[in-house]
Order: C-alpha cells, then sequence, then structure tokens
C-alpha cells in the first residue's frame, strides 16, 4: 500500500490555525518594527545620520547617546540631560559620566567617520552607548527581509575600516609657551595625530570642558581662565583662542615655490 503524501490532501483545519496565526505574529513583528524605525528616524534622524558619509566625533557621541544633534543645545544641556522630558517623553537615558567617558573618547580619535565606524570604535573600547542604534539596524533587517522596506537601505554594523586620512593642516612648537599655550598646543598636537580636522576654539573649548588642562583655572561657556606666569588667573575668550590657534597652525601645503615665497 502506498503511503501517502504530506502535501496530499487537505490541510488540517489545526495546521492551517498554525499557519495564519504565524503569518499574523510575524505581520505584527514587522510592522512593530515599522513603527520603530519611524519613531528614530523621527526623534533623532536616525537614517540622515546613518547615511551621511562621515560625522563629526562630537555627532557621533551625541547621537550614540540617542541625541540629535539638530535638537542637542549645549554641551553641558546634553551631557547631563537624564531623561528625554524636553526632548520626547522621559525615556531615561545614558548617565552624564558615560557620557563624557564617550565624548572623550570620540574627540581623541579624531578625523570624520561614517556613523558605523564610530559604533565599532565604541564596541571595541567597550564604551557604553544607547542600544537604540542595535535595535534600529536590527528593524531595518528584519523589514527588509520581509520585503516591506525595498527602497530602504540596509545597513550592517561592520562598515569597512577605513584609514585616517592626512591631517590638512600643519602644527608649529612655539619657542616658549606663555599663559594657555602649553595646553593649546598638546591639545592641538593630539587632535592632529589622530588624524583630525583643525580644531575651532568652540571644539578646543569643549575638549576642555570634559578634560581642564592644569595650566587652566577655570573653563566657563564661552571663555577660560588661565595661570599666568605669577600664579595670577587671567580671562581669554574665543576670539584670543581662535587667534592662538591660528598662530600654531597652517593650512598644509601640497607643494612649495622654488622662489619668491614671501615670508609669514
Amino acid at each position: 500500500m502506498q503511503r501517502k503524501q504530506p502535501s496530499e490532501g487537505p490541510i488540517p483545519q489545526s495546521v492551517a490555525g498554525e499557519a495564519d496565526a504565524g503569518h499574523e505574529i510575524r505581520a505584527t513583528h514587522c510592522e512593530e518594527q515599522e513603527q520603530l524605525i519611524g519613531w528614530y528616524d523621527a526623534t533623532i534622524g536616525a537614517s540622515y545620520w546613518l547615511g551621511l558619509p562621515t560625522v563629526t566625533g562630537l555627532e557621533a557621541a551625541q547621537l550614540l547617546c540617542a541625541e540629535n544633534p539638530v535638537n542637542a543645545k549645549t554641551t553641558d544641556d546634553w551631557l547631563n540631560a537624564t531623561s528625554w522630558k524636553e526632548n520626547v517623553g522621559g525615556i531615561a537615558l545614558m548617565d552624564p559620566e558615560n557620557r563624557r567617558r564617550l565624548l572623550r573618547g570620540f574627540l581623541g580619535e579624531g578625523s570624520e567617520r561614517a556613523l558605523l565606524e564610530w559604533l565599532q570604535i565604541a564596541k571595541r573600547h567597550g564604551w557604553r552607548y544607547d542600544p537604540w542604534i542595535d535595535k534600529y539596524i536590527e528593524a531595518l533587517r528584519i523589514t527588509s527581509d520581509n520585503g516591506s522596506r525595498r527602497d530602504r537601505q540596509v545597513f550592517t554594523d561592520k562598515p569597512a575600516t577605513a584609514r585616517l586620512p592626512e591631517p590638512g593642516w600643519e602644527l608649529h612648537k612655539p619657542e616658549r609657551f606663555v599663559g594657555y599655550g602649553n595646553a593649546l598646543y598638546k591639545t592641538l598636537f593630539n587632535v592632529r595625530q589622530a588624524g583630525g580636522h583643525r580644531p575651532t576654539a568652540r571644539e578646543v573649548l569643549d575638549i576642555w570642558q570634559l578634560d581642564k588642562p592644569i595650566d587652566i583655572a577655570m573653563v566657563l561657556p564661552n571663555s577660560i581662565d588661565y595661570y599666568d606666569a605669577k600664579g595670577n588667573t587671567k580671562p581669554a575668550d574665543l576670539d584670543a583662542i581662535r587667534k592662538a590657534i591660528g598662530r600654531m597652525t597652517d593650512p598644509k601645503r601640497t607643494s612649495e615655490p622654488t622662489s619668491g615665497r614671501q615670508s609669514r
């Protein structure tokens, strides 16, 4: 007697019901992932930032702390935030200590990279970050596998490694340091060694707010108080720091003229 193949005959009602239920569960799960994608696109601008070829270390730190750089106000505001009450709804965020550690680490890396490359750096060093980005990438994978997001790029958490670009600026060590000059030179040296762009006065101030040099008495929102040779404190605003950066740095020249070079 020939055995009947499983595919022959009507599907039992119980099996058909289980298949329909499984399909509904998958559809519901996919819809939930679609909603999650929409949420992070609306609140953090996830699709926009992940689609950019590069972002700065500051932008990457803000994004991996679940902050949209477009909405972030001052450095202290987003570094010290403990919830999204002011933004989008009261979800607990990373504590300020871990936020500062992540930002300090990214600024130390220098250069600009794709957001997913910054994510890999955070993972490699064991720096804590908000898991929203892992959830977002997984949601994109699920919805793409289900065929509902054919028009959306699917990101992976393993981007191609990129070689640090050659810094496009030169750094000159002064013959002697005055005031906060030594602190500024060390900061510029570290950024350049890491392949970073020439920092602005504001970016230098942000770095010092996180890790104040011993030569500096106080770092304020738009200025510093530094120690002079006698140990007295003197102020320096953003414009003074900007000029000091200009004296220590130069755009890199790709070729030097053989004659007629003007002295600076």
